[in-house]
């Protein structure tokens, strides 16, 4: 069994004597810690050496780790939501802060649900790997696949802002695949987004990370549920408490990844689209290359009301595949891309400015209820008539406008706390296996709206 001293602490490799700069990633092993309150340089249950925190989420932090017995790299998540609970220094245990117990409590137990659901979807490829699940300092651990790559968010950028159609659907189409066995599984991710995807850096793969919001479902069933969303990428439905949720809302966050992929900008918010009337830009104004048949296919996956779009994630893969087919050396332009930190060349797409994504992974209820709602809906009151008569009157098919196309720059929400640039810079390899969302409270105002509009479709 290899000793923890003999291991590099910001990337896991081999040392030949405790304590020397890595041969690998260059980091001088006497410094061997993360920031306050973070754990670093210790060994969890006798089999898990932690080393540095990879990424801060507002529900937890995800660490570089090693298994010592099975002498393999690993990534684990630690549940230390910063709002409940708190580890004081010098010690490992987790204490919940005065009046934050219970919910505390009931966080651990949807941690503990999170490991069990991504170790229903093992047997799923372009899933990330669960190894291990257990609670200690007085919190929850998952122990999951360590991926090297990057994010399609990341990715993105290094294509300038703007992927190739080609690229985009080699890479997802594999990946919707895999979310049609594990909605067979009764199981919705409800958090698909570009930073959601990670893409192995040695073969192009495609991989959903983070099932912290996930949930199971039942076929043409109501229930309640946490109202846990990422804005932009979340359908109206999963802002209400309860009503039906299926498999649905994943096809529509994962046509909202592509959309961002293919213009460098996120969604306008479903709220958004809903009652305001926001509408998508075009793709074919942009230089990504898709065709008018594969947009509109595109558009009806992202359709506002559930019933308009695709019944299932399958339905949606065969349309797309009608209009285009993947081409699988392209993942070698892919992988050529990564190493390559973003050069890239084409006849058919021109390089765009790259386009900074607003992370709203951890969204908190001030950014959400100042960015996203009229504050007549956040106060509770009744819609104005205006708006009620739009949602009664019968909805037009959206014929997306063809302006020339002018790379955005997107409104930067709040930002999320992450660990220091000291940590962070050092990453050779962006690795992201971000914690659960935040939860929001529902809107009742919405919701009625949401309800109203689902009746008139059904009638």
């Amino acid at each position: 069994m290899v000793h923890h001293e003999y291991l590099c602490f910001h990337c896991m490799g081999r040392l030949d004597v405790p304590g020397m700069v890595c041969p690998h990633c260059g980091h001088d092993n006497r410094f061997r810690r993360n920031d306050e309150g973070y754990l670093g340089n210790n060994i969890l249950v006798n089999q898990y050496y932690v080393g540095r925190a990879l990424g801060r989420g507002g529900f937890g932090v995800t660490y570089i780790g090693f298994d010592l017995n099975l002498e393999r790299v690993v990534a684990i998540k630690e549940y230390f939501p910063a709002s409940m609970a708190v580890r004081e220094n010098g010690s490992y245990t987790m204490r919940s802060y005065s009046g934050s117990g219970d919910d505390y409590r009931r966080g651990c137990e949807r941690a503990l649900e999170e490991g069990r659901m991504m170790a229903r979807t093992g047997q799923v490829n372009g899933v990330a790997q669960v190894y291990n699940v257990f609670q200690a300092n007085n919190t929850v651990y998952i122990v999951m696949e360590y991926i090297q790559g990057t994010t399609l968010g990341e990715l993105t950028k290094l294509y300038g802002g703007v992927m190739p159609w080609r690229v985009l659907l080699t890479l997802m189409e594999p990946l919707m695949r895999s979310l049609h066995m594990i909605h067979g599984m009764h199981i919705i991710h409800r958090d698909i987004s570009p930073d959601n995807v990670m893409i192995r850096a040695k073969n192009g793969e495609a991989v959903l990370l983070d099932f912290g919001a996930a949930h199971t479902f039942s076929d043409h069933t109501s229930s309640e549920h946490s109202v846990s969303l990422r804005l932009g990428y979340a359908p109206a439905e999963q802002y209400s408490r309860t009503g039906q949720q299926d498999g649905r809302i994943d096809e529509y966050a994962l046509c909202a990844t592509m959309y961002y992929a293919l213009t460098g900008v996120k969604p306008p918010d479903a709220t958004e689209r809903l009652f305001a009337g926001t509408q998508l830009q075009s793709l074919t104004a942009t230089p990504c290359g898709i065709s008018p048949k594969a947009e509109a296919t595109l558009f009806k996956g992202m359709a506002v009301m559930a019933n308009d779009r695709y019944p299932d994630v399958e339905t949606l893969r065969r349309a797309l595949l009608s209009c285009d087919l993947p081409d699988a050396s392209l993942l070698e332009n892919v992988v050529a891309v990564m190493r390559g930190g973003g050069a890239y060349a084409s006849a058919n797409v021109q390089a765009a400015q790259p386009v900074e994504q607003s992370d709203d992974r951890t969204m908190p209820d001030s950014v959400f209820s100042n960015a996203t709602m009229p504050d007549s809906m956040m106060n509770g009151a009744t819609l104005p008539e205006s708006m009620v008569s739009q949602m009664t009157q019968p909805r037009q098919e959206y014929v997306p406008q063809k302006p020339a196309y002018v790379p955005q720059q997107p409104q930067r929400s709040e930002p999320v706390q992450t660990p220091p640039s000291s940590v962070v810079s050092q990453t050779p390899e962006s690795v992201v296996n971000s914690a659960p969302m935040s939860m929001v409270d529902s809107n009742p105002v919405l919701e009625a709206g949401i309800q109203s509009e689902q009746k008139k479709k059904k009638s």
